[in-house]
């Protein structure tokens, strides 16, 4: 199968990686600080998506 492709636009730069699902579940598991990382950002992130729907209601 092949990949897709996406533009997206940023308003810093940054640096995009590859690597399997495989190799990022070995991070994930094996290093706490990636493990951390994560999960604050997606934490951080579920709170903007909770605040944005809560002032559309």
């Amino acid at each position: 199968m092949r990949g897709l492709l996406r533009r997206i636009r940023t308003v810093t730069p940054v640096r995009v990686y590859k690597m399997s699902a495989g190799n990022f579940a070995a991070l994930y598991t094996t290093l706490p600080g990636v493990r951390e990382q994560f999960t604050r950002v997606m934490e951080s992130r579920l709170d903007e998506l909770r605040r944005s729907e809560s002032r559309r209601s």
